[in-house]
């Protein structure tokens, strides 16, 4: 082989890397936007179902669900009854700083989270003012609420 054809081969493969590593940073973005969905979804499920029997929603302050302790209140009205402890909501990227919020009066409630750009997804604004991922200072662009 020439030099010249090794430069080719190089430059391919190269080109060919960058194309797989974006489309995989593109799929890794749309399932982790995806399970903070989902995520939500199953967390507005059990707060119906809590108020259903109590006629009112667990009420705290905007409570921090990455950190156990901060969610504490609201762990110890849903778990067991509701959710399994190894069900409950965390964010696919807690390791990375990002985390999900709750907060409530009782009377309504938000959950929150922060969804990647780029991979397509509406957002649903969140209708308090939180970080969501303290390590980039970004906050929730997500939220699901019930008045």
């Amino acid at each position: 082989f020439t030099l010249i054809e090794l430069v080719i081969v190089m430059a391919i493969i190269g080109l060919l890397t960058k194309a797989g590593l974006t489309a995989y940073t593109n799929s890794t973005r749309q399932s982790n936007n995806a399970k903070r969905q989902s995520d939500l979804q199953l967390l507005r499920n059990t707060l119906e179902l809590y108020r259903a029997n109590y006629n009112k929603y667990p009420d705290t302050t905007v409570v921090n669900m990455g950190n156990v302790s901060a969610a504490n209140g609201l762990n110890k009205a849903l778990v067991p009854t509701y959710i399994n402890a190894d069900r409950f909501p965390k964010d696919p990227q807690i390791y990375r700083g990002f985390i999900y919020y709750y907060n409530s009066d009782g009377f309504t409630y938000s959950v929150c989270a922060y969804l990647e750009p780029g991979s397509g997804t509406s957002l649903s604004p969140c209708n308090i003012t939180v970080v969501c991922n303290p390590a980039t200072s970004q906050n929730c662009n997500y939220g699901l609420t019930q008045p």
